[in-house]
């Protein structure tokens, strides 16, 4: 129990310092998340009843189909109750003000100002330094999916809240798919359900919904899953995995950091199964990767010089916007703020584990595949952005080996756990003034 009582221990005095402002967890000068309490009421009841699906699943101690649909709802319920805290009307409203908003979200109006022009595509990288500040600094497909959305809803007032239900319903399957990626990689029922509920519980999808960095994590169990299925003789999961790394390729720069849990999960698979069964599959989703990026580039895709663009209009973004941050300075406030989507309480049990890993080789493969990429990021100091919203796709590695070391631990503590974790969330969500709160 000696570790659930630190883990609460840290959850109360987070939550304390949350409320209380302390500037130490806002961030360090170069970039504070603002303090701007919310009422307790109705706020809390409300998170409550939101949690409660999250609570059920666990406490039925089931990963089935009805367990998931509640992790699922759990996490919907969250990030709604998150908009309407701070809406001033409904949190549909809310959500379609961001969406439209030229600088929080940008995509829709970038999409309505280049797509009805045929070669919008191949005039991206000269396009994209006039757009907004997220616009200027992805590859084009963020801004094809509303596009697409446009073509099948038109461009009247639906637009939007189909993206907003869309968003928001991607970004509640990544709890769910956490499961079934925690049992594919051989976790317990148990661990894999303390990890997927400990996501849903996270306050980063709910903080940033509806956008597409919540949906991030969604894709990434999705490729995970794909590809550990796909390293094991499923070429169709192969097939799949491919697509969806084309799929961040032409969506978002940072998720190319998933190559690193990749390759985790290509050396465990060679160690069980040897490197030429685990090679079909890898050679297959490099196929499928390859394919889909030449239809784009006959399309009228120019990857090298939308990149090009993309690193000089980022760096005027980070002239502009953090022009005090320095790596090394950068290390602790990115593992810190990474902290506060995993919630600071499970550092506790991620602790436990990465020390376990000192000791136990088979925990290794799990603890290097939820945390390698973390820590790379953060020594590297690669990306000069707000962590917690764009790290957001590494917190379900993290999250299941924090799942399991919790089912190691007696069911009070794992209870405790959450517990704390779920404080914390609703601290966070209470008292943070996130980007486009």
């Amino acid at each position: 129990m000696a570790g659930g009582a630190l883990t609460l221990a840290v959850a109360v005095a987070c939550a304390a310092g949350i409320a209380a402002g302390i500037e130490a967890l806002a961030g360090p000068d170069y970039f504070r998340w603002p303090y701007v309490p919310l009422a307790a009421w109705p706020l809390w009841p409300l998170l409550l009843v939101a949690m409660a699906p999250i609570a059920a699943a666990v406490a039925r101690d089931r990963g089935d189909a009805l367990g998931q649909l509640g992790l699922a709802l759990g996490a919907l319920a969250i990030g709604t109750v998150a908009l309407a805290a701070r809406a001033e009307g409904p949190a549909w409203t809310r959500a379609i003000w961001i969406l439209e908003d030229p600088q929080i979200h940008g995509y829709l109006g970038t999409a309505r100002a280049l797509c009805d022009d045929p070669g919008w595509l191949r005039d991206f990288a000269a396009h994209s330094a006039a757009q907004s500040v997220h616009v200027r600094v992805h590859p084009p497909g963020l801004v094809a999916s509303y596009c697409g959305l446009r073509a099948l809803a038109g461009d009247g007032p639906a637009v939007a809240p189909t993206a907003y239900v869309s968003l928001a319903s991607l970004a509640a399957l990544a709890p769910p798919l956490a499961y079934r990626l925690g049992r594919a990689l051989g976790l317990s029922d148990r661990a894999s359900l303390l990890g997927a509920a400990c996501l849903a519980l996270s306050p980063a999808a709910a903080v940033f919904c509806p956008s597409f960095d919540a949906v991030w994590p969604t894709w990434a169990c999705a490729l995970y899953l794909a590809a550990h299925h796909g390293m094991r003789g499923r070429l169709g999961a192969a097939t799949g995995a491919g697509a969806l790394l084309w799929v961040g390729s032409v969506s978002s720069y940072v998720l190319a950091g998933v190559g690193v849990p990749l390759a985790v999960l290509v050396a465990w698979a060679a160690r069980e199964r040897g490197w030429r069964a685990v090679g079909t599959g890898a050679l297959v989703a490099l196929g499928a990767l390859l394919g889909l990026s030449g239809v784009a580039w006959l399309a009228g895709y120019d990857p090298v010089a939308v990149l090009a663009q993309a690193l000089e209009n980022q760096g005027e973004n980070t002239a502009r916007y953090f022009p005090t941050r320095h790596w090394p300075t950068t290390i602790g406030w990115d593992l810190w703020d990474f902290g506060r989507g995993l919630t600071w309480p499970l550092l506790v049990p991620a602790l436990w584990a990465a020390y376990r890993a000192t000791r136990d080789g088979s925990a290794r493969w799990l603890v290097a595949f939820g945390f390698a990429l973390p820590l790379l990021a953060a020594l590297s100091g690669i990306w000069t952005t707000e962590t917690v919203r764009t790290w957001m796709f590494m917190l379900p590695g993290a999250l299941l080996v924090v799942g399991a070391e919790l089912a190691r631990w007696p069911r009070p503590a794992q209870l405790v756990a959450l517990a704390s974790t779920a404080l914390v969330s609703g601290a966070v969500l209470q008292h943070e003034l996130f980007v486009w709160s």
